[in-house]
């Protein structure tokens, strides 16, 4: 296993696994949508699991170093999924781990991260792995 930054040519081959927590995403409005974002400081991470030919991605996190009155400096996930066929094997907490060493080599204040009120397995997964749900998330869709 090996986990690499991805740059926007290699976001194609991620798109099959966002596609499984962002299907309302279509593969040109993820790659566009997460172009833009990388020029803006998001940055797409994948762990590869096998080697050669058969490497393929199993774990997908995208996240930015935000600034912000409340949480200080921190890193924001906005994406965090393993492949369905690879859950339960670990792999989300060694993409998570991976992204907790890098806020600690920065000296940031914490992790935060939005998930859905329905994704009660991942509720179940960042509660296990430390992470406690502090506030409620609002929106209103506008136009």
């Amino acid at each position: 296993m090996i986990i690499r930054e991805l740059t926007p040519s290699d976001l194609r081959e991620a798109y099959p696994l966002v596609r499984q927590l962002r299907p309302h995403l279509s593969e040109g409005e993820f790659i566009e949508t997460a172009t833009e974002m990388i020029s803006q400081g998001y940055t797409p991470v994948a762990l590869f699991d096998g080697a050669g030919d058969g490497e393929k991605i199993s774990a997908y996190a995208g996240y930015a170093e935000l600034l912000n009155l409340y949480y200080g400096r921190h890193i924001w996930i906005y994406e965090l999924v393993v492949d369905e066929n690879e859950r339960g094997k670990g792999l989300g907490k060694i993409l998570l781990s991976h992204i907790e060493k890098i806020a600690c080599e920065k000296k940031l204040n914490c992790i935060a991260l939005s998930s859905g009120v329905q994704k009660e397995s991942a509720h179940r997964f960042y509660a296990k792995n430390e992470y406690e749900k502090v506030s409620f998330v609002y929106k209103k869709f506008i136009g």
